[in-house]
């Protein structure tokens, strides 16, 4: 894992947002990717996030956003720091 400040990536003045992860207020990038599930493709919600900020989450923990509640379905963790949820809306 790199020892770098990821908070600069996840300043709310440029790109990301605050949305509330099990509870907590946390920062990330939200954004629609291609993800593949079952060998089908397609595009879903996903939360990237510094990993350290909310270490505790799980498949099946919820994240709100604008009043839209959406399920974690699969993490993934990039190596960096960073950890993508991909996600499911409500």
């Amino acid at each position: 894992m790199f020892a770098e400040d990821l908070s600069v990536f996840m300043d709310t003045d440029d790109f990301a947002v605050t949305v509330t992860l099990d509870g907590s207020s946390v920062n990330g990038i939200l954004t629609f990717e291609p993800v593949e599930t079952n060998f089908v493709q397609t595009n879903a919600p996903v939360f990237t996030y510094p990993k350290a900020d909310k270490p505790s989450v799980t498949t099946g923990s919820t994240l709100v956003y604008n009043s839209v509640t959406y399920l974690v379905r699969n993490l993934e963790p990039d190596g960096t720091g960073l950890q993508m949820l991909i996600l499911e809306m409500q």
